[in-house]
């Protein structure tokens, strides 16, 4: 669904992405994993056109686009949950109506499909209350339903639960591909966390100083890690499995 090659940015004259070509396609979950640094975020950023990366080409659904002539167009295909929430004064209903909204969709429409998704992520009972009076899953809850109430091609995820308690991030791992089949929406996650690939991943990426270095199955490419950063994610996720 999504082919983009030479993937290419720098940032004041550093080099922060060189990557020949990435493909999503259409209902695989990857999980994009690697040091701090790597470039994990700045390639969801670059793939969603959140930034100014350069390709050589940019095809989504079979179709040619341009970049910085298509981006809104191509922003409006995607969503995107940071770790941080990006949630405006309002209600938590107002909040998550507001991207349809802004896609001119009617105010009654707009909060009829909010609580639509609300209800889908167990939170419809949140609509009323402040975003500031959340918790960190209900938060995280708010910020998947305001992300999927648009129905859109691709969902890009930057360590979204980092923060949670285990409760919640068991639930939200437990119902998030559901979530993304209910509207044929691909998801594309950076993690640092070895559960997270194990219950979600079908395609595991790894990147380091910018450039891939494996991508593939997650079983095949745990089994045989390439760097010492890979060896201890299997580690020490294999040892919090184990207890």
């Amino acid at each position: 669904m999504l082919n983009v090659k030479e993937i290419n940015l720098s940032i004041n004259g550093k080099k922060i992405l060189a990557v020949p070509e990435f493909t999503v396609r259409q209902g695989e979950f990857t999980a994009v994993i690697g040091p701090n640094g790597a470039g994990k975020s700045s390639l969801l950023r670059s793939l969603g056109g959140l930034n100014a990366a350069y390709f050589q080409s940019y095809i989504l659904d079979g179709r040619p686009r341009r970049l910085p002539e298509d981006r809104l167009s191509l922003t409006r295909a995607y969503s995107h949950v940071f770790q941080a929430p990006l949630l405006l004064s309002g209600s938590v209903l107002d909040n998550v109506s507001l991207p349809l909204r802004l896609r001119g969709v009617s105010r009654k429409e707009a909060k009829n499909r909010a609580l639509h998704w609300l209800t889908i992520a167990q939170a419809d009972r949140l609509a009323t209350r402040h975003p500031k009076t959340l918790s960190g899953g209900e938060t995280a809850r708010v910020m998947l339903a305001q992300a999927l109430v648009t129905e859109p091609r691709i969902v890009f995820l930057d360590e979204p639960f980092t923060y949670l308690d285990v409760e919640a991030r068991a639930y939200l791992l437990r119902h998030l591909r559901e979530w993304l089949a209910l509207t044929e929406t691909t998801g594309v996650m950076v993690t640092h966390d070895y559960n997270e690939v194990a219950l979600l991943a079908d395609r595991l990426v790894v990147m380091d100083r910018g450039v891939i270095v494996q991508d593939g199955a997650p079983s095949v490419i745990l089994a045989a890690p390439a760097l010492p950063f890979l060896c201890d994610f299997v580690s020490l996720g294999r040892a919090t499995w184990r207890h």
